[in-house]
């Protein structure tokens, strides 16, 4: 008890800087806005102090080696992901308690698994993490996310996979952002500087761009797709339809609320038009038949709703009820030419299977537990109470 009894701990000091910013015409004062450029000798300082006394406390604690041992015995064990296919294999990520970070595997039909990206070979050091990685449509290639030291800021390399060859196009300054490949000649991200131009571990964030990398050619050279123009966004986020006749938008300025926007791609990169702004509403696409356009959106529906709408006139006042808002949260998945709409009653879980059309097929209680804006994929993972289940779509309500 004598920690108790020495007092509370000498804390480092916090310096104030005294900023002050306008929010929709209210100031806020913001003291420690300095901490947020963690590349700063300020920051660096801070942290390292703050590091210091955690650790002398927590060294002085009574049992402070037997609960290190006790963890170290409940983790020594092996880690594994849930699997994804792409091309003709299936990849899942697999780490020992002796690794610093995840391991990726690739396993074609019943033949052994082999390494696809292990990290901890590719960067000795042991701080760069596997952040998120993303095949094309044939899986042919892969953008992978790379994060140093935890920080949010981004590199890509892409891997040909036939080899596992990393090719020598890296991106930097990538932050908050999808990769989402169109065909195999390159895919768009997101970044906050101009492209190529690096953002360090604690680098302020400013507006988000929409860029479009071409394999093979050098970043500075990426063309930005949108940026928000008049009207910058914070986030950026962007996916094509599955036959990739759309580029999909959405943008926001926090955690709640998106505009959306399209852009047909089938004639060359036509103009980006709005399907709904203002950050008002929850809404996405999720996923296109032909110029039809299927949208998940809580717009005078708080629970959901799914319309659809032909792309040349996306606004809301053209859009056309497929499945109308209920008492329960809507969430919606697709696969097979067929769509999934899951809902959550009294604590248990049912899927709705309809037709593209809107035609019920079969209600089904359990959770869908792999989903995407895929819809041509035959197999789908439904997790049913107590067990989990794979059933080929060939036809409507297989199982």
């Amino acid at each position: 008890m004598s920690l108790i009894n020495s007092g509370a701990p000498a804390y480092p000091f916090t310096a104030r800087s005294g900023s002050v910013f306008s929010y929709f015409g209210i100031d806020v004062a913001d003291d420690y806005d300095w901490l947020e450029d963690a590349g700063a000798v300020a920051v660096e300082d801070w942290v390292r102090q703050q590091d210091e006394l955690t650790r002398g406390y927590m060294a002085r604690l009574p049992h402070h080696d037997r609960i290190r041992q006790r963890l170290e015995q409940l983790l020594d064990h092996e880690q594994y992901s849930n699997p994804f296919a792409a091309g003709s294999y299936v990849y899942y990520y697999r780490k020992s308690r002796q690794q610093n970070q995840p391991v990726l595997y690739r396993q074609a039909g019943e033949e052994d698994p082999e390494v696809f990206l292990d990290v901890n070979v590719t960067f000795p050091e042991g701080v760069t993490s596997p952040a998120q990685i993303q095949f094309s449509r044939d899986g042919s290639l892969a953008a992978c996310q790379l994060s140093s030291g935890g920080s949010d800021w981004r590199s890509v390399v892409i891997i040909r996979s036939a080899d596992r060859t990393i090719l020598d196009d890296r991106l930097t300054g990538v932050k908050f952002s999808a990769l989402s490949w169109k065909g195999n000649e390159g895919f768009y991200y997101t970044c906050y500087n101009s492209p190529g131009e690096a953002g360090g571990s604690g680098g302020r964030m400013g507006f988000a761009r929409l860029c479009y990398h071409r394999v093979g050619t050098l970043q500075e050279d990426d063309i930005v797709v949108f940026d928000g123009g008049s009207e910058p966004r914070r986030f950026i986020m962007a996916y094509l339809s599955e036959d990739e006749h759309f580029l999909v938008i959405g943008t926001a300025m926090s955690a709640t609320g998106n505009d959306l926007f399209i852009q047909g791609l089938t004639s060359g990169d036509g103009p980006i038009q709005p399907v709904i702004q203002g950050f008002e509403t929850r809404t996405s696409i999720l996923c296109s038949r032909g110029s039809r356009l299927y949208i998940l959106t809580d717009l005078e529906a708080p629970n959901f709703r799914l319309v659809t709408v032909d792309a040349a006139n996306p606004r809301p006042e053209n859009w056309v009820d497929l499945v109308a808002e209920t008492t329960e949260v809507l969430t919606a998945g697709t696969g097979g030419n067929m769509l999934f709409a899951s809902y959550l009653r009294d604590a248990s879980t049912y899927v709705i299977q309809y037709t593209l059309e809107g035609r019920f097929v079969i209600l089904q209680q359990g959770s869908l537990l792999y989903s995407d804006r895929q819809i041509s994929p035959s197999i789908r993972w439904i997790m049913f109470p107590g067990r989990c289940r794979t059933f080929p779509m060939t036809a409507p309500g297989s199982r």
